[in-house]
């Protein structure tokens, strides 16, 4: 079992209006997402993020009822194997960041009252992923530490 945090990268194909559990109705607009998640527990982040590729399952967590959607589609995932690393260290890197909007209060955060999100929307031009890498490096993480996921990655 493998611990840490990641950044998934979601592609909203359309605007959406959907219920997230006990967030309610929440309206999201076409456009690239990023969501802030962790797997520390039973199976570790790449069980986790296995599981966030998955359509079929129930929803249990915010980000669910995104992936589950036929209007979403799950690009990948930006992962730190880092076990001391938390959620709220990757979501403050985004908060400041002029190409991250806050997308929905509370989102994927109810258990870390501290953090006001843990989805953004990302509005500029460029590459989402290696902008989160750079992220990632301009904050000292080891890029050691680092692995990029997607789809392919988790078959075996």
């Amino acid at each position: 079992m493998t611990g840490g945090v990641y950044y998934l990268v979601i592609n909203l194909l359309q605007d959406l209006v959907i219920d997230v559990g006990g967030l309610g109705r929440i309206t999201l607009n076409k456009g690239i997402y990023v969501y802030v998640g962790s797997g520390k527990g039973l199976g570790g982040i790449y069980r986790r993020i296995y599981r966030h590729f998955l359509r079929n399952k129930k929803s249990f967590w915010h980000i669910d009822y995104l992936t589950t959607n036929s209007q979403t589609q799950v690009i990948g995932a930006v992962a730190v194997i880092n076990k001391t690393l938390n959620e709220s260290f990757l979501s403050k890197l985004l908060m400041g960041d002029r190409c991250f909007k806050p997308a929905v209060k509370g989102f994927g955060c109810s258990d870390i009252r501290s953090d006001s999100t843990h989805l953004y929307m990302f509005i500029c031009e460029h590459g989402v992923v290696n902008h989160l890498v750079r992220k990632l490096m301009d904050a000292g993480v080891p890029m050691n530490d680092v692995i990029l996921i997607d789809q392919n990655c988790l078959k075996s």
